[in-house]
């Protein structure tokens, strides 16, 4: 008997188990011998990796986001920009919580632990 991984393209895993090695292809489409626990564990080329050392997906898409979000209020930077000056450097504040936001979640292992600045968080009322 030998210890197997079953996961799916992305890497992510379905299922652990043992069986015979002559019957190892039936237990999908990507399967390799070893052990690994999904919630510490994803495979990378054929290689069981700790699911914090490849974080870069989720970095790439927080920089995504935040690249909207700073998109979305690069107006409010133009010198002739309707706002005031509290309005102005509101959005400056927001702009600079925004573009901080990779240094802060480096080290994240999922989309849904950032959390969002939002430009309200910055009112100075």
């Amino acid at each position: 008997m030998i210890n197997y991984i079953s996961y799916d393209d992305d890497g992510n895993i379905l299922k652990t188990g043992k069986c015979r090695e002559a019957t190892m292809y039936l237990q999908g489409d990507n399967v390799i011998e070893g052990i690994a626990d999904d919630s510490k564990h994803i495979i990378v080329d054929g290689q069981v990796v700790d699911k914090a050392v490849d974080n870069s997906i989720f970095i790439d898409e927080l920089r995504l986001n935040r690249d909207v979000l700073l998109s979305e209020t690069d107006w409010t930077q133009m010198p002739d920009a309707p706002l005031t000056d509290t309005e102005k450097e509101q959005y400056r504040k927001y702009r600079k919580a925004l573009r901080d936001l990779p240094s802060k979640y480096d080290t994240i292992n999922s989309i849904d632990e950032v959390i969002y600045p939002r430009l309200e968080d910055f009112n100075e009322e």
